[in-house]
């Protein structure tokens, strides 16, 4: 269809250019959309206005409780560096590997790494590494290489050394996701406080990802550190772990270190040169862990490391022992004079105490016969004591009331017949 002009006038007000049918066609033409796209809703993330993309990230790189990635090793190169140093580099990313990465630009701001080390944390802090490798040369310190680690994105401690034999550059084989089994070989480790500090940031660096458990058979990987006397030369050499059926017989076979390089390649050899060590609150907050991670304490429960064994101890109340429940049989079943009253009981008590008191103290002193002779005691005493009635024990006729001294006689009365 035909296109209507435009005004003729220089001038066009904004109103009216949108009105035009000119401008009209063309938005039908090319299809330009006629609403402005809408802004992204923001967010906010400790504080700050982010888009919901954004705070996905930066959650991702937030510190978590447990981390499921292994921590990632950044190696960098300065402006200017050497061939063994270099080879050095790469002999610690091919025993780091996946878990490292070689950036191939050279930079300027990474040259002295002990004196400024806002080159490296900016570096890490983009890729979220936590250890990093510097790789330099100098006429002072020819074929330098510089690793250390940081914490919070500042940097927590790190090692110069100088390459002396650059070691395994490639060719060494591991399954992924391998996690290898760090060995260091020599007391130096433990006897001086430089060693312990090495000891401490070679095993970080070598251990990989955290597991919950480890299959022993799949075990392949083993890492060896060795360190001289003088705690100034480092030797690390990567092995592969062989299990070979035990000649003798039994189950348990024979394991094998094999060099996981070829032998032109050798150890990483390192000599320790400066280090830089952290400040001591810096250390503590890197060392401690959150309350959600620490175990539980659970109260009456002990274990026993070497049998396995688990106790518990259980707290009752105060039990009433006659309201226990017991088995039913006939030999505790209470008898009908028992089941009275304590009054009852201990008067019943008093009377069959009397009963043979007085029955004993007859035997003793004798008695009478029905023809009003008395008996010789011999013949009383070979006799059966005469039976008396628990009343008449109690109210004291024909017996010994007193039951604590000997026995008393009753006094006779005589009667006069002539009054």
């Amino acid at each position: 269809p035909a296109l209507i002009a435009a005004p003729t006038s220089s001038w066009c007000s904004p109103r009216a250019l949108r009105r035009s049918p000119l401008r009209r066609g063309r938005r039908l033409r090319t299809g330009v959309p006629t609403t402005m796209p809408k802004k992204p809703r923001t967010t906010t993330f400790e504080g700050r206005r982010v888009t919901a993309a954004g705070k996905r990230h930066l959650t991702a790189r937030a510190p978590q409780l447990r981390e499921k990635d292994a921590k990632l090793a950044l190696l960098l190169r300065a402006q200017k560096t050497s061939e063994r140093a270099t080879r050095g580099l790469r002999a610690v990313q091919v025993m780091t590997a996946p878990f490292s990465q070689l950036l191939s630009r050279r930079r300027d701001d990474v040259r002295s790494v002990l004196e400024d080390a806002s080159g490296v944390e900016r570096e890490c802090a983009k890729r979220d590494a936590a250890f990093f490798g510097v790789a330099s040369h100098s006429k002072k310190r020819p074929d330098n290489v510089v690793l250390g680690r940081l914490f919070d994105g500042t940097v927590l401690d790190m090692f110069e050394f100088g390459v002396l034999h650059a070691g395994p550059a490639a060719g060494v084989s591991k399954l992924l996701g391998t996690k290898p089994c760090v060995a260091f070989v020599g007391h130096t480790w433990d006897s001086t406080e430089r060693g312990r500090r090495l000891r401490n940031f070679f095993a970080d660096l070598f251990r990989g990802p955290d597991v919950d458990g480890l299959n022993l058979a799949g075990l392949e990987h083993v890492v060896v550190c060795a360190l001289d006397d003088d705690a100034e030369r480092v030797q690390i050499a990567p092995h592969r772990l062989r299990l070979r059926k035990n000649p003798a017989g039994g189950r348990v076979p024979n394991v094998l270190l094999e060099p996981a390089t070829k032998d032109e390649h050798g150890p990483l050899t390192l000599a320790v040169r400066r280090d830089h060590a952290p400040s001591l609150d810096l250390w503590k907050a890197a060392l401690k862990q959150p309350k959600a991670l620490k175990p539980k304490k659970r109260k009456n429960i002990s274990s026993n490391d070497l049998t396995g064994e688990t106790r518990g101890r259980l707290h009752l109340g105060r039990q009433d022992l006659d309201s226990l429940q017991t088995r039913k049989v006939k030999a505790l079943k209470k008898k009908p004079a028992e089941v009275g009253s304590p009054k009852e009981n201990g008067a019943a008590h008093t009377a069959t105490t009397t009963e043979t008191a007085a029955a004993a103290a007859g035997v003793k002193s004798g008695g009478r016969s029905s023809d009003g002779k008395r008996r010789p005691a011999a013949s009383r005493e070979s006799g059966p004591p005469p039976r008396r009635s628990a009343s008449a024990a109690a109210s004291g006729s024909g017996g010994n009331n007193n039951q604590d001294g000997p026995p008393r006689k009753k006094k006779r009365v005589r009667i006069d017949p002539n009054a």
